[in-house]
């Protein structure tokens, strides 16, 4: 019981009880979800081993790819320095993810205890960015140029 699952690649849920005929499952927003155990054909596990958390952090194109990996890196330090209880190694920054259209992408990988990946994904991106920020690294938004054709007539 209490173990965060995916059966049949379908229902996602915590296992409140497993019966002789059905398993009950608490989905995400609470709902109950009741699943007969003859019809279960795979189960993922999210709670036996470390759970890989990916991030990927955009940086403008005017930005420095060096600068701000290594502002990455610095952060992604700290936070383990500080959250030790959630991550089990510290954050590793893998370099350049992709090249976009409003700017480059540096991923971001840290590893946590099962169930804490949420909460470690969504602290650990608030850090990141304002560290970002502070360095002055900026954060890229679409950016449209409009050219309008002016026809001269006669003259």
């Amino acid at each position: 019981m209490g173990e965060y699952i995916t059966l049949n690649q379908k229902f996602t849920g915590i296992v409140e009880s497993v019966g002789l005929r059905v398993t009950q499952m608490k989905g995400s927003d609470g709902e109950l979800i009741v699943i007969p155990n003859g019809s279960i054909t795979d189960v993922l596990n999210y709670c036996r081993y470390d759970i890989r958390v990916k991030e990927t952090f955009e940086i403008s194109f005017d930005s420095n790819i060096d600068g701000a990996e290594a502002v990455i890196t610095a952060a992604a330090k700290e936070y383990y320095a500080k959250h030790r209880d959630l991550l089990t190694a510290e954050p590793t920054v893998e370099g350049l993810e992709t090249i976009g259209e409003n700017g480059f992408s540096i991923c971001l990988i840290a590893y946590t205890k099962p169930m804490s990946q949420w909460a470690v994904a969504r602290s650990l991106r608030k850090v990141i960015v304002k560290a970002l920020l502070k360095a002055g690294i900026t954060i890229p938004h679409p950016v449209r140029e409009i050219i309008t054709k002016v026809e001269h007539h006669g003259n």
